[in-house]
């Protein structure tokens, strides 16, 4: 199952970090030092890069 989050920036150390199921169904909520906030995108980009770079080719064809 796939999921995603949504993050607001709550001040410049701190993110709330809502994380939710394909189906829309809320899973939890974190507040995150914006260090734990960049190294958890970190590690996401590095293990969907392959997926993000095939979406970015498929977007750039479509626009040809």
């Amino acid at each position: 199952m796939k999921s995603f989050h949504t993050a607001v920036q709550i001040d410049q150390a701190r993110w709330a970090v809502t994380f939710i199921c394909e189906f829309g169904v809320l899973s939890a909520t974190r507040i995150m030092s914006s260090t734990e906030f960049i190294e958890m995108i970190t590690a996401e980009a590095q293990l969907g890069g392959d997926d993000l770079n095939s979406f970015v080719d498929r977007e750039q064809t479509d626009l040809m």
